[in-house]
């Protein structure tokens, strides 16, 4: 009986451990070769800094999470103020989700603008299928849904019984190491816990939009720009670097 009460406490522990997480990923683009060498020099420097990629921090904690670049991380700690380097950036993320309430508050920048979205948390219609492989050390499942008009191909490992992930993506049975969209793929570098007193709260910069607003918005502009809509998998024509 004193073993079992060990044992129990022992996994006890481990749950709760589990739900406090700090996950690093790394955010790139998958570019093409053929793409590659008809591009002139300007155009390929761009191209190569996508394929390098950017790295982002998931943290996880008592019911919430926050997913933001590591370059915006840095800048806070550095100077609080309203002007950064991610002004140099042409697109990144911030996603609070509130999975207690329901709730996702997005700031999106995007070609100079930052808009704000805050919208009810959807649950994700995935669909698990047999295949696996090895992500590092971890066994992973795979799952695919379509997110955001996106078909989405993500890789999960139920050793880790946190149902969260990268950018947009949550709701599998285990912490999500690998997502592909489009072009785009980010994968986990390093999971570690967290430490220290955490508090996690929702971006409350940018000019506040519903997500249709949003989407149209962005609509309209690769419209003009490439003939294209963000209709099913043309979602990649949105620029991310």
């Amino acid at each position: 009986m004193k073993n079992f009460i060990i044992i129990l406490l022992v996994l006890v522990f481990t749950d709760l451990h589990a739900q406090e997480l700090k996950v690093t990923y790394n955010n790139r683009v998958l570019i093409d070769s053929t793409q590659l060498e008809k591009a002139d020099r300007k155009i390929r420097e761009i191209l190569l800094t996508s394929a390098k990629g950017e790295d982002y921090e998931l943290m996880i904690y008592n019911g919430v999470s926050l997913y933001e670049p590591m370059t915006l991380i840095e800048d806070k700690s550095i100077n609080t103020s309203s002007t950064n380097s991610m002004t140099n950036y042409n697109y990144y993320e911030t996603i609070f989700n509130d999975y207690n309430g329901k709730e996702r508050t997005s700031s999106i920048k995007y070609s100079g603008e930052t808009f704000l979205i805050i919208e009810k948390l959807e649950p994700i219609d995935w669909q698990i299928m047999q295949e696996t492989k090895k992500i590092d050390s971890y066994d992973v499942k795979r799952a695919e849904a379509v997110v955001d008009g996106s078909n989405v191909t993500v890789w999960f490992t139920d050793k880790i019984p946190v149902s969260a992930g990268p950018s947009n993506f949550f709701g599998l049975p285990g912490l999500i190491l690998q997502a592909q969209f489009g072009k785009r793929l980010i994968t986990a570098k390093k999971i570690e816990p967290l430490t220290g007193s955490i508090s996690l709260v929702p971006p409350v910069k940018g000019k506040k939009y519903s997500r249709k607003e949003y989407d149209d918005l962005i609509d309209a502009e690769n419209n003009v720009k490439e003939g294209t809509t963000r209709k099913g998998n043309t979602t990649t024509t949105v620029t991310r670097n």
